[in-house]
């Protein structure tokens, strides 16, 4: 059987669809109800639209969820006093501390770029996240290799000043995680970058846990029977910087005559 629904009918479904949506996070099948079924623009300008678009808009930013922040921003025509609310700047704030936790690169750099400039948060803020980061990668990671590279990524992407990474706690944590890799069978070249990344102090590097550490390592190596083999730094990876082409991991170098394996 054929029947038709009135526009009037399918209107009000829409925005009670809309609504729906918002209420649960669904930020794109909002939109998409919205293009879909031309629900006038007057409708989204009315209160209890934005309010709902504004609590969507704070709940995605509190997890992270960039894309759709954004969507609901603009779509939505957020004005700009709500966008410097202190619920939003601190929902923001959150949304920055949550990329930062992220595993994956591109979310923690653009998705905090793109948070940074869309509620202008302050450049000191982000340092003040980021540094945080740099030590949870250092120090309260899940004990990976990524870990230490993220540290590395964050500290370049958002160009940490020396004066952080020179403080007792970025120190502190990137020297506990130098020892954790110098005694970790086969990993002491990670320790060796940690040092040059982050600028360990002579006196750090003198510090008797350092000291133990870096015996330690030597020990097993001998035990090994390992003794033609050589631990560079980072930046012996990067072509143009050492040498013309970077060196890789198992690599033979030629050090005054011996051949060494990297």
């Amino acid at each position: 059987k054929t029947f038709l629904l009135s526009a009037d009918d399918v209107q009000n479904a829409s925005k009670k669809g809309i609504e729906n949506r918002l209420s649960n996070g669904s930020v794109e099948e909002a939109l998409k109800i919205k293009n879909e079924f031309q629900v006038p623009s007057k409708f989204f300008s009315s209160p209890e639209i934005q309010h709902l678009a504004i609590a969507s808009m704070i709940q995605c930013l509190q997890k992270g969820r960039v894309e759709d922040v954004v969507l609901i921003k603009d779509q939505f025509a957020i004005p700009s006093e709500v966008l410097f609310s202190r619920e939003v700047q601190g929902a923001a704030r959150m949304g920055i501390i949550k990329c930062f936790s992220s595993s994956s690169e591109n979310e923690y750099i653009t998705s905090v770029a793109k948070i940074k400039d869309q509620f202008s948060v302050s450049p000191n803020d982000i340092l003040t996240f980021a540094k945080t980061a740099v030590i949870s990668s250092l120090s309260g990671g899940n004990g990976y290799t990524q870990d230490i590279y993220k540290a590395r990524a964050i500290k370049d992407s958002f160009s940490i000043p020396d004066d952080i990474i020179s403080s007792p706690e970025v120190q502190q944590a990137a020297s506990e995680s130098a020892v954790k890799w110098l005694i970790t069978d086969g990993h002491d070249n990670i320790a060796v970058s940690i040092k040059e990344v982050f600028s360990l102090s002579a006196d750090i590097i003198r510090s008797q846990k350092i000291q133990d550490a870096a015996k330690a390592c030597i020990l097993n190596y001998l035990k090994k029977g390992d003794i033609d083999k050589v631990v560079l730094g980072y930046n012996y990876q990067e072509d143009n910087r050492i040498f013309k082409k970077g060196v890789v991991l198992g690599e033979k170098l030629d050090i005054n005559g011996m051949k060494f394996e990297v």
